[in-house]
């Protein structure tokens, strides 16, 4: 039948649309540059700006946010040391953050360019970071774990240094050490279940350049790296980047950390997203399936309702030629007997 047909195509469709990488709207909320070496000196702020110093952090700022300043020093304080010992890296020279006060400032200090969608930026080899106030942000992430995120930028391009981190092991560190795996990873995690995260060759070769697609490479590099610890033990993911920071690749480092080879990694990590398992109930009973289930119910009901309703049309039809014949029939038995 049509109607069948029809709902079929609609439901491959919504299927196909359901492994598409769905992402926030905004795209991650930080970014990293870490090509530029220039002097925390060769910034340029506005002359009234004030500079809160610490042993392991200078918060450059207006005065009018001097308590937030505070706040971000004291954070910075406790932090460095914290997320040097975790990635096995020297607490290093003191870190520049720079609040900007909007968004045009924000991206008028950068030393590099810096990505449109950027909420905070790092620039390992220079040690500075650049955030926004509250007021001028678009991200919804505290600030302070934003901050995390991008010391553990620092700190990794430090450990790699002069070489380049992966961007898919850098941007996954920062998300396990800033502890900002959220409702929304999940959610994000949970839509890719129908399609499996990207496979580790991938996140290695490429990390997506569109910051919508990327937000699913952040959630799995995140997650395949909380995974490892929790396979292999807690010092697992500090075992990697301790070899991949000599040079050796991710292929050869895994097998170092875990004696298997990286295919075999790869497939146990990714079954957890396979037909049947939590992450795909996840999915299938999400908040976005359940609108999407009620759309093809509905689909369905009005599809009942318009075949009932050419049923009683083509009833009533019926009806109407069959009375038509019998009054032809009358007429003509009429004129026979005349």
């Amino acid at each position: 039948m049509r109607w069948v047909r029809l709902l079929v195509n609609m439901l491959m469709v919504w299927v196909a649309l359901l492994s598409l990488p769905l992402t926030a709207v905004a795209g991650p909320p930080e970014a990293t540059e870490g090509l530029p070496t220039v002097p925390p000196s060769a910034i340029q702020v506005p002359s009234d700006w004030i500079a809160l110093r610490g042993v392991h952090g200078v918060i450059h700022t207006d005065p009018d946010h001097t308590k937030l300043a505070k706040q971000l020093l004291d954070h910075t304080e406790e932090s460095v040391p914290r997320l040097a010992s975790a990635i096995r890296v020297s607490e290093g020279a003191p870190v520049h953050v720079y609040l900007a006060q909007t968004e045009d400032q924000f991206f008028a200090m950068q030393p590099g360019r810096a990505p449109t969608w950027a909420d905070a930026t790092a620039y390992p080899q220079s040690s500075m970071i650049f955030l926004r106030v509250p007021a001028a942000r678009r991200s919804t992430s505290p600030l302070l774990e934003v901050l995390d995120h991008e010391l553990v930028h620092i700190q990794v391009g430090r450990k790699f240094a002069p070489n380049r981190p992966p961007t898919w092991l850098q941007e996954g560190l920062a998300q396990m050490h800033a502890e900002m795996f959220d409702s929304e990873d999940l959610r994000v995690l949970a839509r890719g279940a129908w399609s499996g995260p990207p496979k580790l060759s991938e996140l290695e070769r490429s990390f997506p350049a569109n910051a919508h697609e990327a937000s699913v490479a952040y959630a799995a590099s995140h997650d395949f790296l909380v995974w490892l610890n929790r396979e292999y033990g807690t010092r697992a993911t500090a075992a990697l980047v301790d070899r991949m920071s000599m040079g050796v690749s991710l292929h050869q480092a895994l097998y170092d950390v875990t004696g298997q080879p990286i295919e075999v990694i790869d497939e146990r990590w990714r079954s957890r997203f396979g037909f049947g398992s939590r992450t795909f109930y996840l999915a299938l009973f999400s908040v976005d399936s359940f609108w999407a289930w009620s759309a093809v119910l509905g689909l369905i009901a009005i599809l009942v309702v318009r075949r009932r309703e050419r049923r009683r049309r083509e009833m009533v039809r019926e009806q109407e030629r069959a009375q038509r014949r019998l009054i032809e029939s009358l007429w003509e038995d009429w004129f026979r007997i005349r």
